[in-house]
């Protein structure tokens, strides 16, 4: 009897307004498929620019076009591809990126029918058969720890802190694509940029660093409500959102 893929994944998820926000225009999307291929995890961080007056919505319109885009897309793709890494690291980027694209239009015709602006930042991160998959338009972060952290976003953003590149300004709107190797013991933090507060690398890779034998929902827990509690006495409006990921034992 063939052996499926099996492995499941866990999270924690953190999703804060803020201290002087009235709503979170962040919006978090996280989805487990079983399919004859085996398990697939999806997560997705869209950031609803706070600066425009359609934010919120932009980025739960772009959410609904990526479950839609999992359900009607993605499960076809690792069917096909269950056993072809490479050809389905091909079709996951190539489809992915005309996702963004499809999105990208869709907010920009919306803004111009309605004389208004949506505009929000994404980031997609699809993990199967100890792979990981990202695509990511703005500036959201995503770290994996192993035996230190890396960055594996590129933030779309100048030193002034503007978004260069977002869904739903401009006609462009092109993401980028990373995808990678999961090992046994890694973690993944995936986040919106108000959850980062220019701390520096040290202070990141003490908050994701768990050791093999705590590696639970509880610890994971602690350390994020921890952090979110420090960025609020610090005086941070932005919205925070993040998801800790990591492989369950056996």
């Amino acid at each position: 009897m063939k052996r499926r893929n099996r492995e499941r994944f866990a999270h924690v998820l953190i999703w804060d307004q803020g201290n002087f926000r009235t709503q979170n225009e962040d919006v978090v999307y996280i989805r487990s498929v079983l399919t004859k291929a085996g398990i697939c995890n999806v997560y997705a961080i869209c950031d609803g620019m706070g600066g425009l007056e359609n934010g919120g919505a932009a980025s739960k319109l772009c959410v609904a076009r990526i479950d839609e885009w999992v359900e009607e897309k993605l499960i076809p793709i690792l069917k096909v591809s269950r056993r072809k890494p490479y050809l389905r690291k091909q079709l996951i980027r190539s489809s992915g990126l005309h996702l963004f694209k499809e999105m990208n239009e869709e907010l920009f015709r919306l803004g111009r029918r309605n004389q208004s602006e949506y505009g929000t930042t994404a980031l997609v991160c699809v993990m199967f058969r100890k792979q990981y998959y990202m695509l990511h338009i703005g500036d959201c972060y995503a770290f994996r720890m192993r035996k230190t952290i890396r960055q594996l976003t590129k933030v779309h953003r100048t030193d002034g802190h503007v978004v260069t590149r977002c869904l739903g300004m401009n006609r462009d709107g092109v993401a980028d694509f990373v995808c990678g190797t999961i090992r046994k013991r890694d973690s993944f933090l995936l986040c919106s940029d108000g959850f980062i507060a220019d701390k520096p690398k040290p202070y990141f890779e003490e908050l994701m660093c768990v050791t093999n034998k705590d590696r639970n929902h509880a610890q994971y827990e602690t350390r994020l409500k921890g952090h979110t509690k420090r960025l609020k006495k610090l005086g941070r409006t932005d919205n925070i959102s993040a998801i800790c990921i990591w492989k369950e034992s056996s």
